[in-house]
């Protein structure tokens, strides 16, 4: 019949009550140094382990970090950008509201002009049938001055490509809002 034969694991990592009842008792001093030099190793295994577990939490904290401000950067160079877009969209309102204004002052200076031309019909010595005829004249190119600047600074107003500009900047506005609750949740 075999034999039976007792199998006891290896074990690399000697417990202190181990090394005092099997290697302290006896006088194998190679076994002793052994043991020492087992347990110095071992001390170093765990406090390097100890290290590499700090040093990959601070990497995963760096990454996490790095993730974080790569998305921040991200929000910020779309919220430049709209406020790129939004300026060149109010230049452009800008300029629309000066051609306005132009219209509006060329409009006045014409009604003032007219207006003097009213005032000194009265002095010029004309008969009624011309003085009529001026007055009307006067009055139907007032009359249509007028409408012609109203109707120009109406068409400034309700131009297609301002009220696309007045959308993009409600568009843009809208976006704003929403970087900012992205920025406040950061």
């Amino acid at each position: 019949m075999a034999s039976t034969v007792k199998e006891t694991p290896v074990n690399l990592f000697i417990k202190q009550s181990d090394i005092d009842n099997n290697v302290l008792n006896k006088d194998d001093s190679s076994t002793a140094y052994i043991i020492y030099q087992n347990n110095i190793i071992q001390g170093k295994y765990h406090k390097l382990i100890s290290e590499y577990n700090e040093l990959k939490n601070e990497k995963d904290t760096l990454e996490e970090d790095n993730d974080r401000l790569e998305k921040a950067k991200t929000c910020l160079q779309g919220h430049v950008k709209n406020e790129f877009i939004k300026s060149t969209c109010y230049k452009d309102l800008l300029t629309n509201n000066t051609e306005i204004l132009q219209e509006q002052m060329n409009m006045f200076l014409v009604c003032n002009l007219i207006s003097i031309l009213y005032m000194i019909m009265p002095f010029l010595n004309l008969s009624h049938h011309y003085s009529l005829a001026l007055l009307l004249t006067t009055v139907t190119m007032h009359s249509s001055l007028i409408m012609k600047g109203y109707d120009r600074i109406h068409e400034l107003k309700k131009d297609e490509k301002i009220k696309k500009i007045e959308d993009e900047i409600m568009e843009i506005e809208k976006s704003s809002k929403l970087i900012e609750e992205l920025v406040d949740n950061f």
